[in-house]
């Protein structure tokens, strides 16, 4: 399935719709980010809060008998959104980090705490995220918590699909 954010706010998805990937998708505008992982997608809307649809879509104040870390209020204070297999990642504006569902790799458990965050993202079952400092850190499928740093220069963005986590850093004008 993919979803895609419109230029008013407002959600559009298209392709499979066997787990709700179309049918549950919210109807409303206030959107002002959106992430799809394997069976579900999540919206961030202007407020901050996080709506969720699909299989395993619960938002981390839904989630009731599944692993999560991080807070289980409703919140509203989420700047990023990233979405994997059946798991999802959020970054509060104080530089947090809150994970819910699927626990298979240490996606959830395995989170790395402090406030110093600047993105997100998240592959089949593992995650990384940029620090202030530009380190990555990587957590989930074949990573424990490890740090990267790209020596002696900060990275700048990172990414991660399937089971890759990539990191793009600036040496002097160049990116690479």
């Amino acid at each position: 399935h993919n979803v895609a954010l419109h230029g008013s706010g407002t959600v559009v998805t298209w392709g499979d719709t066997s787990r709700g990937q179309r049918h549950d998708a919210p109807t409303s505008g206030g959107f002002v980010a959106v992430a799809c992982g394997r069976h579900h997608s999540l919206g961030l809307r202007e407020d901050g809060s996080v709506v969720a649809w699909g299989k395993a879509a619960r938002r981390p104040w839904d989630v009731q008998g599944e692993e999560r870390r991080g807070s289980v209020e409703a919140e509203t204070s989420f700047v990023s959104i990233a979405a994997g297999d059946g798991y999802s990642v959020a970054l509060r504006g104080d530089g947090s980090l809150v994970t819910w569902g699927d626990n298979s790799y240490g996606q959830v458990d395995d989170t790395p705490t402090g406030n110093d965050f600047v993105a997100i993202a998240c592959g089949r079952s593992q995650s990384v995220a940029l620090r202030e400092d530009g380190t990555a850190v990587l957590w989930g499928r074949r990573w424990a918590g490890d740090s990267v740093a790209a020596k002696p220069h900060k990275f700048v963005a990172i990414a991660a699909y399937g089971d890759r986590c990539r990191g793009l850093r600036q040496v002097g004008g160049n990116v690479s």
